[in-house]
């Protein structure tokens, strides 16, 4: 999807650039051996502006863009050219993932889409401050469920809320890392290759394979690693949760774990092929949940992930896009014709992507 700055961001960007380029300080900061900085400091006397643009600032970090920005602003004063240098900050955002980062308005609500209050509730119940260095989720539901998506949703709305921080301070601080599973029911002695697997996606470079080397790498010093496995059903076997037991002990920290960053924070994610999972393994999980037994770390098992329910999605429209009413309607008329109540969050998601492209 391509993300467009709003007009009111337009409007403000030419009155900043306007400003920017009357400052006496922007000769300074054309000699000055980190524009990106100074043009940043400059910018920040005007109020709100990097916050209108974030979705552009996050395309390739702040300091990137701003750099993009002085190289084209030093090139162009006129008025005219400002207006060409948007179109061309524009189409460097083009390659922006629908659910990438909240940005625009479109961005900021897609990322919490629903919010998943039965998740959020047990997180707060069980992820208390400062958490533990390596904390389990076990997060059970079926394949149109949107699991990945999830992961968004935790990552840029549920985690600062949980922190007690500004959503733009966990941004930058925060890693996903999505790695393989077993695609074939266990029969033991599975732990090296899930290990390997996982080593390569954190840094193919590193020798060791053990949790302690993994804390270690330099670039999550201080962050928060979230890291993703997705399991299927179908793979499941009685040597299931036994593997996953042994992989809860290898990220053991000891009895007298630090509070320190790097944080992991580790999804199972148990995906079943229809819309309730089996009872018995249900069962299997909640018993493994009681009994999991990890110093310096900590298991839970989050309430199943269903359908959205049309109350649900209506609740969502009216916290995170109030002034949409024409698209908020569409959207309830495509999702829930006739008499039908709830929807799988796919499609729910599927829809709402095509309205957002025919709105561009």
């Amino acid at each position: 999807m391509s993300v467009t700055l709003r007009n009111g961001a337009r409007r403000r960007m030419i009155e900043v650039l306007d400003v920017i380029f009357d400052r006496a300080d922007f000769d300074g900061a054309l000699k000055d051996g980190t524009p990106a900085r100074q043009l940043e400091n400059i910018a920040r006397s005007n109020q709100n502006f990097l916050g209108e643009l974030g979705d552009c600032v996050d395309v390739a970090g702040r300091e990137g863009w701003l750099a993009q920005l002085f190289a084209i602003a030093r090139e162009n004063t006129k008025r005219q050219d400002l207006w060409d240098a948007l179109t061309e900050i524009e189409s460097s955002c083009a390659a922006m993932q629908f659910q990438s980062t909240p940005g625009d308005h479109w961005g900021r609500a897609a990322v919490r889409l629903v919010n998943r209050q039965e998740q959020e509730e047990r997180l707060l119940e069980k992820l208390k401050l400062p958490p533990t260095p390596v904390h389990f989720f076990l997060l059970p539901g079926d394949e149109q469920a949107a699991h990945d998506s999830y992961m968004e949703r935790f990552r840029y709305a549920t985690l600062p809320w949980l922190l007690r921080q500004p959503a733009e301070s966990i941004r930058d601080v925060t890693e996903l890392v999505s790695a393989e599973w077993l695609h074939r029911p266990p029969r033991g002695g599975e732990l090296p290759f899930i290990v390997s697997k996982l080593r390569h996606k954190l840094d193919p470079r590193l020798e060791e394979e053990k949790a302690q080397a993994f804390r270690r790498i330099e670039r999550f010093r201080g962050k928060i690693v979230l890291v993703q496995h997705p399991i299927w059903e179908a793979n499941w076997s009685e040597a299931m949760l036994p593997l996953v037991d042994e992989y809860v002990r290898f990220w053991s920290y000891g009895e007298n774990p630090t509070a320190e960053r790097p944080w992991f924070f580790i999804f199972l994610h148990l995906i079943f092929d229809q819309e309730e999972g089996p009872p018995a393994m249900m069962g299997e999980l909640e018993k493994f949940e009681k009994q999991a037994h990890c110093p310096g770390c900590s298991v839970t098992l989050l309430p199943y992930l269903r359908k959205v329910r049309k109350q649900d999605v209506r609740s969502w429209l009216m916290e995170h896009l109030p002034g949409q009413k024409r698209i908020g309607a569409e959207l309830m008329r495509r999702l829930f014709p006739e008499m039908r109540m709830e929807v799988d969050m796919a499609e729910l998601e599927e829809v709402l992507l095509k309205l957002v492209e025919e709105e561009k």
